[in-house]
């Protein structure tokens, strides 16, 4: 997300009429997979961003049809999140609607599918219907860095998990200088036992997240590696690790 909004802020400075470029600004404040969505400072962030949007206009209707629905994340702090991310969902899924040939404007409708799905939902109702949109998208476009990585967030529940395996091979060949990429394809290995792959999968994380200086995706990454050595009885693995 700092990547994000370091390129967001390098074309806005470049080009301040680029309406998009505020808007991505904005959208890297916004965590739509964990809590907390939104921090304090990010809502100030994305609120002055998103006028800057506003006021620039927006080349086109789709360009304002996302800035538009990004300002609903962005209402008043008295509404809560989940209200905001329902309404932001159905403006995407309006944008959705109106630009069904448009595979950006059809993946970051599924990301907000995938958000908005309730743990409680044991029909992974919105999973299913993030995957119905991502899964022809991936077919279409194999090497797009977004569409694996939301198809492994959908399928990531036991329910769904051996559908995502494709997703998850094909993930950190896209981007393989990417330590959350190199990390994501665990998810589903985790859920399917494949505790090698795993393994294999995490130790890549940690060193492109070392290399990078991404303590945060470095520990994540050894998080799961503990547990996959465990898995395996290799206790004194497991113990290096801590």
């Amino acid at each position: 997300y700092s990547a994000a909004e370091h390129e967001f802020q390098s074309v806005a400075g470049k080009d301040p009429g680029c309406a998009m470029a505020h808007w991505g600004i904005a959208m890297s404040q916004v965590h739509q997979l964990w809590e907390p969505q939104i921090q304090a400072d990010g809502y100030a962030i994305g609120q002055q961003q998103i006028a800057e949007a506003h006021k620039t206009g927006g080349g086109t209707d789709r360009e304002r049809g996302f800035i538009n629905a990004a300002a609903l994340l962005f209402a008043g702090p008295e509404i809560p999140y989940s209200t905001r991310a329902a309404n932001y969902e159905r403006a995407m899924a309006d944008l959705a609607a109106a630009n069904r040939n448009d595979v950006e404007v059809q993946v970051f409708y599924a990301l907000a599918l995938v958000g908005n799905a309730s743990p409680s939902d044991k029909a992974h109702a919105r999973q299913k219907q993030a995957a119905e949109i991502l899964e022809p998208l991936f077919r279409q476009n194999p090497r797009h860095p977004g569409i694996p990585h939301y198809l492994i967030h959908a399928y990531d529940n036991a329910e769904l998990a051996t559908q995502g395996l494709a997703a998850a091979k094909a993930y950190a060949q896209i981007a393989p200088s990417a330590p959350h990429a190199l990390h994501m394809p665990s998810h589903i290995f985790t859920r399917l036992g494949l505790w090698e792959d795993s393994i294999a999968s995490n130790m890549a994380a940690r060193k492109a997240a070392h290399d990078a200086g991404d303590i945060g995706e470095e520990l994540h990454a050894m998080d799961y590696l503990v547990y996959a050595y465990l898995q395996l009885g290799g206790n004194d693995d497991a113990a290096q690790v801590i």
